[in-house]
């Protein structure tokens, strides 16, 4: 990976000019016991996008998805507790009810009400859980290999947690990279000092990772029987190459929805707003403009 090291200053700068080249800008709301950084920019007097992240990312994790959105959209991009600079204590019970109260709680905060959201991974299955929830919050819903089915199919990761292996757990950068290459399967350009910067934070976030997988696996993680309620028009994007979320997961979905429609990117892995940023804020835009329209 390189040994040059950044002091934390010049990481924190290469983050807020990454950010700023996209025109957003941090700002943080407290929802109950939880403090929740979170990143706004875009249009102010557009329709509101609010943009959650999966397991073990941040709220940067849409930032270069962003791109195509700004000039209409307002745009909301918040950490989701244990994670990233959100609070994360460790007497909570991370299952996906409580997150997503507590995620209800920060649209209550920054006053969201019918806006559109887009979820990654665990960020979908918020999504979902809120149009099933809270339905006067979703407007719409873009599910970006979203979690929240039993997979007919089951995925590497199935496999691996099922044999006792979380491969959110690591030890060391070697580790690291072999999870980013588990994946993504396009990995995009990252210099050297700050994958290690990345490579450091995700190894001290070991036992918290394993803390918050364990509190998720232990709660409902499967919405078949309730998806024919939800009313929000749903966008499905998922890679053919998802070891996470295999794609039979977001064809059950697909099938369960009333009102979706599935877009498959090839080629691509579990992250496609990382592996394939610009087209994955493409087909988002046409999609919230076909609502809008």
């Amino acid at each position: 990976m390189g040994s040059v090291q950044l002091p934390p200053s010049a990481i924190a700068a290469v983050f807020d000019l990454r950010r700023r080249s996209a025109g957003l800008k941090r700002k943080q709301v407290d929802v109950g016991r939880f403090t929740m950084p979170y990143l706004e920019g875009g249009n102010p007097d557009g329709p509101t996008i609010v943009l959650i992240h999966g397991f073990s990312d941040s709220k940067d994790s849409f930032v270069d998805t962003c791109q195509a959105l700004s000039g209409t959209y307002r745009l909301v991009l918040p950490d989701v507790p244990g994670f990233a600079e959100a609070s994360s204590p460790l007497d909570f019970t991370y299952d996906l009810a409580s997150l997503t109260e507590v995620v209800a709680g920060f649209f209550e905060a920054v006053g969201l009400h019918d806006v559109h959201v887009v979820g990654s991974s665990l960020g979908g299955a918020i999504a979902v859980q809120l149009a099933m929830s809270r339905p006067e919050l979703v407007r719409s819903m873009s599910l970006v290999a979203a979690a929240g089915l039993r997979m007919p199919t089951p995925s590497p990761l199935q496999l691996r947690l099922d044999a006792g292996d979380n491969p959110f757990v690591v030890d060391s950068h070697e580790g690291y990279e072999d999870f980013v290459r588990f994946v993504m399967e396009k990995q995009p350009p990252i210099p050297a000092p700050i994958r290690r910067h990345l490579a450091q934070e995700f190894m001290e976030r070991a036992s918290l990772n394993q803390k918050i997988m364990g509190d998720l696996l232990d709660g409902d993680w499967d919405f078949t029987p309730r998806l024919g309620g939800v009313k929000a028009e749903s966008l499905l994007i998922w890679g053919d190459r998802d070891r996470l979320i295999d794609i039979s997961a977001g064809r059950a979905y697909h099938r369960g929805l009333p009102n979706s429609r599935m877009v498959i990117f090839h080629g691509i892995g579990h992250i496609p707003q990382y592996e394939c940023p610009a087209r994955t804020g493409r087909y988002i835009r046409r999609f919230i403009e076909s609502q809008d329209g």
